[in-house]
């Protein structure tokens, strides 16, 4: 879909939209994140899926593993198969590339302390070191990842930053014409807007002050509905299928 030279976004960029925004949406993201995995630590994710299924298969099996984790005092007792937040935030992507760096950094001095569970472990057993190695390899392919995935050059917030707060006073670096820059210094000085931005989400307050500063509000809108939800979307698939199972019933 997103091919550089097949894709719908090349085939409409030649046509005649070359400056058409696109962004990809990244599904079914563990087979994306086991494609530049290492074989070992390959095979130990697929022994982690297997132990999750059969936990998981039967009733039994997971009041059984409760059981297990409660004599063992552990902190959690059911398999956690959900993250605590939905959405991959900027500021925590920035953070986690930053962690790579350190941790490799850390790595290359063989200092494990910021995997306590791993650095305890090589402390009780002989470990071969070629598992430190295998960790290393790993960072070293996650920040090659991260690097093809959120290209800098691409980075939407790059010279939008004025549509996330348009009050801020580091507005000066942004993709905005005369005309334009002159009417986001009268937007930013309206007190009674800054507290209408406070109140309405982004997209709302864009839409709020479509009449007054038209300009804005519309390149503010083609970036942002790039991140429209999918709510309306997938209802509409769960109407149809309970509609249809109903259907089979009757």
């Amino acid at each position: 879909m997103v091919g550089h030279l097949s894709g719908i976004v090349a085939k409409v960029k030649n046509v005649g939209h070359p400056d058409i925004l696109s962004t990809h949406c990244i599904l079914h993201r563990e087979q994306l994140a086991s494609k530049k995995m290492s074989p070992e630590l390959h095979e130990v994710l697929s022994d982690v899926i297997k132990i999750v299924n059969h936990i998981r298969h039967k009733a039994l099996n997971s009041r059984l593993f409760k059981s297990l984790c409660e004599e063992m005092g552990s902190q959690y007792t059911h398999l956690l198969l959900h993250a605590e937040e939905g959405r991959v935030h900027s500021t925590r992507q920035n953070a986690f590339q930053k962690k790579i760096l350190f941790w490799q950094t850390r790595l290359a001095e063989e200092d494990l302390q910021m995997f306590q569970h791993f650095d305890e472990y090589m402390k009780e057993k002989d470990v071969n070191q070629r598992v430190v190695a295998i960790v290393q390899q790993h960072l070293e392919s996650l920040t090659e990842s991260f690097c093809r995935y959120f290209p800098k050059k691409e980075d939407p917030r790059h010279g939008n930053m004025w549509i996330i707060d348009p009050f801020a006073a580091n507005n000066e670096n942004n993709k905005l014409n005369m005309s334009e820059k002159e009417s986001l210094i009268d937007l930013s000085s309206d007190s009674s807007l800054k507290t209408k931005f406070l109140e309405l989400s982004k997209s709302h307050f864009w839409l709020y002050v479509k009449n007054e500063y038209p300009l804005l509000s519309e390149k503010a809108m083609k970036i942002l509905i790039q991140f429209s939800t999918t709510y309306l979307c997938e209802k509409t698939f769960s109407s149809v299928t309970v509609i249809k199972h109903g259907t089979v019933l009757s």
